[in-house]
């Protein structure tokens, strides 16, 4: 795999025009391009939706669907077919909906969804301190996010999405090696702006430490002045990836 096809560039809170043309400029430079909450709504309620697919199939892009979907067996089983478009490759469930509705995803494949799109599972947000995770979970993240990865090879998914600081602890489980492990939370060296995200690494510190896909969104939507444009900051932030490969 190629260095650059690991970056996931999360256009979460973009606008439309302005997804569209991050998408339009970065495209040759990264993987794949994760949707949000904030944009997947405006993409759905303004009738958007076929177009947008229709210029991410031609830039021959992929994008990620990250939805969270929490809900019932027959809701998630319902709903995950909507996503059956060949840019699509990823889309997310929350893994505290439970095992059934894990599973309710996965044997829609085939089925309502292609049989290469991944499901993956949202486990502890990266957003979430360690001790409000315990307060929540009442665990520390380490130990809640391993049980949620058995949960997710157990039923079937794909991957999990977890932050950087719990991938030494699923290492010691060679059963879950077969999971992909998407990691948000990535903080460039140099990004100096204040975050709403907990538990963060660097690039080279997510590589080293197992990651297989980054998640990056505002480093390379907002980046410094002194970074330049979003091309440029994708640049720099392959550079940090490549010391570590």
């Amino acid at each position: 795999m190629k260095t650059e096809d690991k970056i996931i560039v999360a256009l979460d809170e973009s606008e439309v025009s302005a997804a569209k043309t991050l998408i339009g400029v970065l495209w040759p430079y990264v993987g794949c391009f994760k949707i949000g909450p904030v944009l997947l709504k405006p993409l759905l309620h303004r009738c958007k939706w076929d177009e947008f697919l229709a210029m991410a199939s031609e830039m021959k892009t992929s994008l990620f669907i990250d939805e969270k979907l929490c809900h019932s067996p027959e809701v998630i089983k319902k709903t995950v077919g909507y996503y059956n478009s060949p840019p699509i490759k990823m889309f997310t469930l929350q893994a505290s909906c439970g095992r059934d509705s894990l599973k309710a995803a996965t044997t829609q494949k085939g089925i309502t969804i292609p049989t290469d799109m991944k499901v993956l599972v949202s486990t502890v947000l990266t957003s979430m301190s360690d001790i409000e995770c315990r307060h929540i979970y009442g665990k520390w993240p380490e130990k809640k996010v391993v049980d949620f990865a058995f949960d997710v090879l157990e039923t079937g998914c794909d991957g999990i999405i977890c932050s950087s600081q719990e991938l030494k602890s699923l290492a010691k489980h060679r059963d879950l090696e077969r999971l992909g492990k998407y990691v948000p939370g990535i903080r460039p060296e140099w990004w100096t702006k204040g975050t709403d995200q907990k538990r963060i690494d660097t690039p080279a510190g997510a590589i080293e430490a197992g990651a297989d896909y980054l998640i990056i969104g505002r480093p390379i939507l907002n980046p410094p002045k002194e970074i330049g444009t979003p091309i440029e900051a994708v640049k720099k932030i392959l550079e940090e990836m490549e010391r570590k490969e």
